[in-house]
């Protein structure tokens, strides 16, 4: 079977997966936002007062937020994971995010800052203690987050490091590029940079009758690719 199929094939799934993460990410997403704006009831209708509710309200809504973005930075790493054995499986390329000669755009700010979180929040309990792993080395350096955080502290300040948005679509245009240079195929979305398929891909990843407000990107906003894509 050509490779160029066979990368279709993988490209086809990065896109579902996405997809998918992207539908539950926006959704929960207008909930939380639609917790921090509720007014505050009167006392005589709750049977606490105002200020009270108010507090329940917002603190339960910050928890919302960190486990949204936790889990959504954990799917994320999962379709790192799940390219990376599809396309062992169908290509026998061995890929890691980790790896020395890996040279994609956004290799820094977005592959290996998900794969580095999603370890964090595994396996060192969200504590950003330096020399605690490597990847919280990494973190800290790459984002210039001062040592001694928790990942709770930095999505709730919200820190560029947790906009999924964001890491979402350079996520597919990292994956994609990979994907087609190793086998030809062709992502569905074309462009040189950030800026040429930011604003197409969440319409094309989520059906347009289903009333969700779909993220919007300006030139200003734009990143510069990582050093390491040069």
């Amino acid at each position: 079977m050509p490779d160029e199929f066979l990368g279709q094939e993988i490209i086809d799934h990065l896109e579902y997966e996405l997809g998918s993460l992207s539908i539950c990410y926006l959704a929960s997403l207008e909930k939380l936002n639609l917790m921090f704006t509720l007014p505050a009831r009167r006392a005589e209708e709750t049977g606490y007062w105002c200020r009270w509710e108010r507090k329940e309200v917002e603190g339960a809504a910050m928890q919302f937020a960190i486990y949204l973005h936790e889990t959504a930075i954990l799917g994320l790493a999962k379709i790192i994971e799940d390219t990376k054995v599809l396309l062992k499986q169908k290509l026998n390329h061995r890929f890691h995010p980790w790896s020395e000669e890996l040279d994609l755009p956004y290799l820094n700010e977005n592959i290996k800052t998900i794969w580095a979180l999603s370890n964090i929040i595994k396996h060192n309990r969200s504590l950003l203690s330096r020399g605690s792993s490597n990847y919280v080395d990494f973190i800290l350096d790459e984002w210039k987050i001062v040592e001694g955080y928790d990942l709770e502290s930095v999505i709730l300040s919200r820190h560029d490091c947790f906009c999924v948005g964001e890491h979402i679509v350079k996520l597919y245009f990292s994956l994609s590029t990979l994907i087609e240079n190793i086998s030809g195929a062709s992502s569905h979305l074309k462009g040189d940079g950030w800026e040429a398929i930011a604003n197409d891909l969440f319409s094309y990843l989520i059906p347009d009758n289903i009333g969700l407000k779909v993220p919007t990107f300006n030139k200003s906003m734009q990143p510069a690719a990582d050093a390491s894509a040069d």
